[in-house]
Protein backbone atom coordinates (compact mmCIF):
# COMPACT_ATOMS: atom_id res chain seq x y z
CA UNK A 1 0.00 0.00 0.00
CA UNK A 2 3.04 2.31 0.03
CA UNK A 3 2.77 3.01 -3.69
CA UNK A 4 -0.91 3.85 -3.31
CA UNK A 5 -0.07 6.25 -0.45
CA UNK A 6 2.68 7.91 -2.52
CA UNK A 7 0.25 8.61 -5.36
CA UNK A 8 -2.52 9.79 -3.04
CA UNK A 9 -0.17 12.16 -1.20
CA UNK A 10 1.23 13.49 -4.47
CA UNK A 11 -2.29 14.36 -5.58
CA UNK A 12 -3.62 15.70 -2.28
CA UNK A 13 -0.52 17.29 -0.72
CA UNK A 14 1.63 18.68 -3.54
CA UNK A 15 3.19 21.06 -1.02
CA UNK A 16 5.05 18.16 0.62
CA UNK A 17 6.82 16.44 -2.28
CA UNK A 18 8.32 17.17 -5.69
CA UNK A 19 8.57 13.48 -6.62
CA UNK A 20 6.45 10.42 -5.87
CA UNK A 21 7.73 6.96 -6.71
CA UNK A 22 5.13 4.21 -6.74
CA UNK A 23 6.44 0.70 -7.30
CA UNK A 24 3.51 -1.54 -8.32
CA UNK A 25 0.95 0.66 -6.55
CA UNK A 26 -2.43 -0.81 -5.65
CA UNK A 27 -3.90 2.27 -7.27
CA UNK A 28 -7.40 0.82 -7.56
CA UNK A 29 -7.92 -0.12 -3.91
CA UNK A 30 -10.58 2.51 -3.07
CA UNK A 31 -12.59 1.59 -6.17
CA UNK A 32 -12.49 -2.17 -5.61
CA UNK A 33 -15.85 -3.73 -4.96
CA UNK A 34 -16.68 -6.14 -2.19
CA UNK A 35 -15.47 -9.65 -3.02
CA UNK A 36 -16.66 -12.64 -1.00
CA UNK A 37 -13.64 -14.59 -2.28
CA UNK A 38 -11.43 -11.98 -0.66
CA UNK A 39 -13.54 -11.33 2.40
CA UNK A 40 -10.63 -10.39 4.68
CA UNK A 41 -9.27 -7.91 2.15
CA UNK A 42 -12.71 -6.41 1.56
CA UNK A 43 -13.21 -5.93 5.30
CA UNK A 44 -9.78 -4.25 5.67
CA UNK A 45 -10.52 -1.91 2.78
CA UNK A 46 -13.89 -1.00 4.29
CA UNK A 47 -12.20 -0.18 7.61
CA UNK A 48 -9.55 1.92 5.85
CA UNK A 49 -11.72 3.69 3.29
CA UNK A 50 -15.32 3.38 4.42
CA UNK A 51 -18.21 1.88 2.49
CA UNK A 52 -18.24 1.89 -1.28
CA UNK A 53 -19.32 5.31 -2.49
CA UNK A 54 -18.74 6.96 0.91
CA UNK A 55 -17.14 10.42 1.03
CA UNK A 56 -14.04 8.94 2.70
CA UNK A 57 -13.61 6.34 -0.02
CA UNK A 58 -14.19 8.84 -2.83
CA UNK A 59 -11.71 11.29 -1.29
CA UNK A 60 -9.00 8.60 -1.43
CA UNK A 61 -9.62 7.40 -4.99
CA UNK A 62 -6.70 8.33 -7.29
CA UNK A 63 -8.91 7.92 -10.37
CA UNK A 64 -11.09 10.75 -9.04
CA UNK A 65 -8.26 12.79 -7.53
CA UNK A 66 -6.41 12.96 -10.86
CA UNK A 67 -9.41 14.82 -12.29
CA UNK A 68 -9.31 17.59 -9.67
CA UNK A 69 -5.62 17.93 -8.75
CA UNK A 70 -3.62 20.69 -10.39
CA UNK A 71 -1.06 19.14 -12.79
CA UNK A 72 1.21 22.18 -12.54
CA UNK A 73 1.52 21.80 -8.76
CA UNK A 74 1.42 18.02 -8.34
CA UNK A 75 4.56 16.02 -7.68
CA UNK A 76 6.27 14.24 -10.56
CA UNK A 77 4.79 10.74 -10.69
CA UNK A 78 7.01 7.71 -11.32
CA UNK A 79 5.03 4.47 -11.64
CA UNK A 80 6.14 0.90 -12.24
CA UNK A 81 4.37 -2.39 -12.81
CA UNK A 82 5.19 -5.97 -13.63
CA UNK A 83 3.95 -7.03 -17.04
CA UNK A 84 2.34 -10.15 -15.58
CA UNK A 85 0.89 -8.69 -12.38
CA UNK A 86 -2.83 -8.16 -11.83
CA UNK A 87 -2.24 -4.48 -10.99
CA UNK A 88 -0.86 -3.69 -14.47
CA UNK A 89 -4.21 -2.79 -16.02
CA UNK A 90 -5.32 -0.42 -13.22
CA UNK A 91 -1.87 1.22 -13.17
CA UNK A 92 -1.87 1.74 -16.94
CA UNK A 93 -5.42 3.10 -16.78
CA UNK A 94 -4.36 5.59 -14.10
CA UNK A 95 -1.24 6.60 -16.07
CA UNK A 96 -3.37 7.14 -19.18
CA UNK A 97 -5.70 9.40 -17.21
CA UNK A 98 -2.74 11.30 -15.75
CA UNK A 99 -1.35 11.84 -19.27
CA UNK A 100 -4.75 13.02 -20.52
CA UNK A 101 -4.84 15.57 -17.71
CA UNK A 102 -1.25 16.72 -18.46
CA UNK A 103 0.46 15.49 -15.30
CA UNK A 104 4.21 14.97 -15.24
CA UNK A 105 4.45 11.19 -15.18
CA UNK A 106 6.52 8.29 -16.37
CA UNK A 107 5.63 4.62 -16.27
CA UNK A 108 7.92 1.62 -16.51
CA UNK A 109 6.97 -2.00 -16.93
CA UNK A 110 9.23 -5.02 -16.74
CA UNK A 111 8.54 -8.73 -17.02
CA UNK A 112 7.39 -10.07 -13.69
CA UNK A 113 4.60 -10.26 -11.18
CA UNK A 114 3.80 -8.44 -7.95
CA UNK A 115 6.93 -9.62 -6.11
CA UNK A 116 10.38 -8.59 -4.93
CA UNK A 117 12.17 -9.78 -8.06
CA UNK A 118 10.27 -7.24 -10.16
CA UNK A 119 10.42 -4.53 -7.49
CA UNK A 120 14.18 -4.91 -7.00
CA UNK A 121 14.63 -4.51 -10.74
CA UNK A 122 12.51 -1.31 -10.77
CA UNK A 123 14.08 0.50 -7.79
CA UNK A 124 17.31 1.70 -9.51
CA UNK A 125 15.34 3.43 -12.26
CA UNK A 126 13.14 5.12 -9.69
CA UNK A 127 16.15 6.46 -7.81
CA UNK A 128 17.81 7.62 -11.05
CA UNK A 129 14.68 9.58 -11.94
CA UNK A 130 14.46 11.00 -8.41
CA UNK A 131 18.08 12.19 -8.53
CA UNK A 132 17.54 13.75 -11.95
CA UNK A 133 14.54 15.68 -10.63
CA UNK A 134 16.38 16.82 -7.52
CA UNK A 135 19.32 18.05 -9.58
CA UNK A 136 17.00 19.84 -12.00
CA UNK A 137 15.25 21.65 -9.16
CA UNK A 138 18.47 23.23 -7.85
Amino acid sequence: MGGFAAVKLALTRPDLFVFAGAISPAIDVPSRRFNIGRLGQSIRFRVLFGQGGSPTRLAADPYLLIRTANPTQTSYLYLTAGQQEPLLEPILRFADSANQHHFKIEIHTLPGTHDWTQWDAQIPGCFDSLLNHLQASH
